[in-house]
């Protein structure tokens, strides 16, 4: 399907939006790369496993995912001009949070925007930044309830930023608002957790 030209009727400026342009994610590397060496990577990771079952099933899903993302045969959601007729088909994207680079890129826009505009206040804070040791970054990644440590974590921070016992803080308005940013893999697509707080 070629791509939908822009509404261009009279009846409203805000008459669909006019600067959407549809990317074209088969037409770059990493698409055609992903697309062409899938299914040899997955046999050469169920050939090198112990017991042939290869890499884990989220792996392959995220892959599956992108490779579907962003493309019009895969569905989408089709908005109509009433004044002119003009339809706009936006395909669906696969919001993973894994190799997509569209959705990894808005996650981490619309994260920021929120973190700036809603949850940081006018005070100073600081960030702090996990990173943990590799042997056990597989199974965190294969084993979400891990990750449950940082609650751990979180309280040692809490006591340590906390005023000494005794001692009467400056009238300091003071938040214990934690966001939690993780990241689960490095710029080189290797499997890696390190969490921003």
């Amino acid at each position: 399907m070629a791509d939908a030209a822009p509404c261009r009727c009279s009846a409203a400026p805000a008459c669909a939006p006019r600067t959407y342009v549809q990317r074209r994610p088969e037409r770059t590397v990493l698409y055609q790369l992903v697309r062409e060496q899938l299914e040899t990577f997955l046999e050469q990771g169920r050939a090198r496993s112990a017991h042939g079952e290869g890499y884990p099933r989220y792996v392959e899903q995220t892959f599956r995912r992108y490779l579907q993302c962003g493309i019009l045969a895969y569905g989408c959601a089709r908005l109509h001009c009433a004044a002119c007729g003009h339809d706009l088909f936006v395909p669906f994207s696969c919001k993973s949070r894994g190799i997509c680079p569209s959705c990894q890129g808005r996650r981490m826009g619309e994260l920021a925007a929120t973190l700036v505009d809603t949850l940081l206040p006018a005070l100073p804070y600081r960030q702090w930044v996990f990173t943990y040791p590799h042997a056990l970054r597989r199974a965190m990644a294969q084993e979400p309830k891990l990750t449950a440590v940082l609650g751990r974590s979180l309280e040692v921070i809490s006591q340590m930023a906390a005023p000494p016992d005794g001692v009467v803080a400056a009238p300091l308005r003071c938040s214990r608002t934690s966001p939690y940013v993780p990241l689960r893999c490095s710029p080189l697509l290797a499997l890696g957790r390190l969490a921003h707080l």
